[in-house]
């Protein structure tokens, strides 16, 4: 975050200067980063120049900055025109012929923010609240159209008004992206011992295709079928957390951005598709658990499983992203997570393996839905019990490359599992209009497991959700003391200068002769 000076016209008069704090946009088009200042706007419709300003206008709304234009008429009628930007886009980002670049190219025109035109008016009341404007009046025409000044695309809702952090979901076909995200919602609203909360902040057209995703799969109990290949939009949603014992909040625009799976295991696509992989803050990978051979042998009865296309994945990660890197690892998090683990069940059934059912529970084996202790702040014992069950597991059910390689790619990587409807699909047949089709139905009530963990994980690493440091001391005369800390992800270096300042508040030396002091219990999560 940085604080930038912007002078507003108003207060330039007066020689005032006005201070606003700006946050980093990033565009996950182009994956470039801007201050929010910096934006241009769309025309909505052509403007016809022959119409005096005064005329083309409605009277100012409140609190509207207007300045009469004194320039020349312009008979000139503006209509679409190749708007170079976003050309340049499609044949460089999306690799489109001339043809095909230049059709999707052919735009409104755009306006660059002067304050000082004439022809601008703004929200005086709204750009001192955030310190840009967040929309313009321009000769007759409201434009709320904000647009990337490097590529042009539409910049994501909101934007600049939060901080902004940007998840790349990964997966091959069918491993389940579209429906862990949308339950991930969901399963955060109704989540009793963590105060966060995501909403959908998309555009109108978005949010109604997403709820009609909702719909689908909670109402309807109908899966989402696979991402076909095409530029998936990103998935923009507002995050809300409320720090444990207080009333603050963090406020964060979370964007998912999300690759067809058959787009991961092609360079050419994935340069298409996945330019914004290396500006993400953080990975989500989905591992379909049920291709792998121990668990597609036990599920299908000796069934053949295809888990050289998860393979590739990764494959195709490294040579777009790592492979001319330095160390050829990246400092990216990645959550890796085997998704389908309700399946695991099963599989331990026929096995003989209780412990595969074990791992989608909690570390104390308390909670058959396996919900996650998680209770207001990340528990780092039970993501570490992960990191350690998990590559061994994998390893046993014949996915041994797996762990190696996470290990070879990512020096940041957790391991998880989740179940996004807590059982398995079933096939039927479904009749419309005479036109006879197979849907993915889910029978009875859905049961996430451990959906929401990786992605406070991936929280964590961005300082949006803290550790827990908890200590108990005892003198020698029997006297006790608690010490408990919240600290984030960028605070972990100075954590032991402020537990050893929280001692001396409370008169408590470790090394001291009289009513010494010892450790009886210590727990960082």
């Amino acid at each position: 975050m940085e604080v930038n000076f912007q002078i507003c016209p108003e207060d330039a008069v007066n020689g005032v200067r006005k201070e606003a704090q700006l946050t980093d946009m990033i565009c996950p088009y182009c994956s470039k980063r801007f201050l929010p200042s910096e934006v241009d706007f769309r025309l909505e419709r052509p403007v016809d120049e022959d119409t005096p300003q005064r005329e083309q206008s409605d009277e100012p709304a409140e609190g509207f900055v207007n300045r009469k234009s004194s320039g020349p008429r312009n008979r000139k009628k503006t209509g679409y025109v190749q708007d170079e930007k976003l050309y340049q886009y499609y044949k460089n980002y999306l690799m489109y012929s001339d043809e095909e670049a230049a059709g999707n190219a052919n735009q409104l025109p755009f306006v660059q923010v002067d304050l000082m035109s004439p022809d601008i008016r703004y929200d005086v009341e709204k750009y001192n609240r955030f310190g840009y404007v967040v929309e313009i009046q321009y000769k007759g025409q409201t434009l709320n159209q904000r647009l990337c000044p490097h590529c042009h695309n539409t910049v994501v809702p909101n934007a600049g008004k939060y901080d902004m952090l940007m998840i790349s979901m990964i997966g091959d076909t069918n491993s389940g992206k579209s429906v862990y995200l949308t339950v991930l919602e969901e399963v955060l609203k109704k989540d009793p011992h963590f105060q966060g909360n995501l909403s959908f902040m998309g555009t109108d057209e978005e949010k109604a295709l997403y709820m009609s995703s909702l719909k689908k799969l909670f109402k309807e109990k109908k899966t989402l079928s696979a991402t076909q290949r095409t530029k998936i939009p990103p998935m923009p949603f507002l995050y809300t957390y409320e720090m444990p014992g207080a009333s603050e909040r963090i406020y964060k625009l979370i964007v998912f951005c999300d690759i067809a799976g058959e787009d991961c295991r092609q360079d050419r696509t994935m340069k298409q598709n996945g330019f914004h992989l290396a500006a993400s803050d953080g990975f989500l990978f989905l591992i379909d658990v049920t291709q792998f051979p121990g668990v597609a042998y036990s599920i299908e009865e000796g069934g053949d499983a295809d888990v050289m296309h998860q393979t590739d994945i990764f494959e195709a990660i490294n040579r777009f992203l790592i492979a001319n890197s330095f160390d050829n690892k990246t400092n990216i998090p990645a959550a890796v997570v085997l998704s389908k683990c309700d399946v695991l069940q099963q599989v331990g059934r026929v096995s003989g393996m209780p412990e595969y059912c074990e791992v989608l529970n909690d570390a104390r084996g308390n909670d058959i839905q396996g919900n996650e202790l998680h209770p207001g702040y990340i528990n780092q014992e039970e993501l570490n019990r992960l990191n350690q069950v998990i590559p061994a597991m994998s390893s046993d059910l014949g996915e041994s490359d797996l762990s190696r390689n996470v290990r070879d790619n990512f020096s940041t990587y957790g391991y998880f599992v989740s179940s996004a409807l807590g059982k398995s699909p079933k096939a039927v047949q479904v009749e419309e209009n005479g036109v006879v089709s197979i849907e993915n139905q889910v029978k009875g009530q859905i049961q996430p497991y451990r959906v929401a963990e990786p992605f406070y994980w991936l929280l964590a690493k961005a300082n949006g959700i803290p550790y827990h440091y908890r200590e108990v001391l005892e003198n020698n005369k029997g006297k006790r003391e608690v010490i408990e800390l919240y600290y984030f992800e960028n605070e972990k270096a100075s954590l032991a200068s402020r537990v050893d300042g929280a001692r001396r508040s409370r008169g408590i030396n470790l090394n001291g002769f009289l009513n010494k002091w010892k450790i009886v219990e210590q727990t960082a999560i």
